[in-house]
């Protein structure tokens, strides 16, 4: 799934998500849009859970961090919030040195 194709159905990809994850908890892509749909419906507490479960199962992918940012902000934690966009920062700089 792509994060364009959850733009105007949030509910429906909020219970598309959730059925993922009931059956496969261990899936970092289906925590990271459900954090991701939870943090632009303001339930920053709800997706700093999922966010924080993504960055554990996939610690490489810099997309994680920066929403996981963005959560610990709307929850008025800034030095958590500083960390994970530094690490976003770091890896998306070691995937652009990869890049030829």
């Amino acid at each position: 799934m792509r994060d364009g194709d959850l733009l105007g159905r949030q509910d429906d990809a909020l219970i598309e998500l959730q059925a993922v994850l009931n059956s496969r908890p261990e899936f970092a892509d289906a925590r990271y849009l459900l954090g991701k749909t939870l943090l632009s419906r303001d339930a920053a507490e709800a997706a700093a859970t999922h966010l924080e479960a993504a960055a554990r199962l996939a610690p490489d992918e810099a997309n994680i961090h920066y929403q996981l940012a963005r959560a610990y902000e709307q929850l008025g934690r800034p030095e958590l919030a500083r960390q994970e966009l530094a690490t976003y920062q770091q890896l998306k700089e070691k995937r652009r040195a990869k890049t030829p």
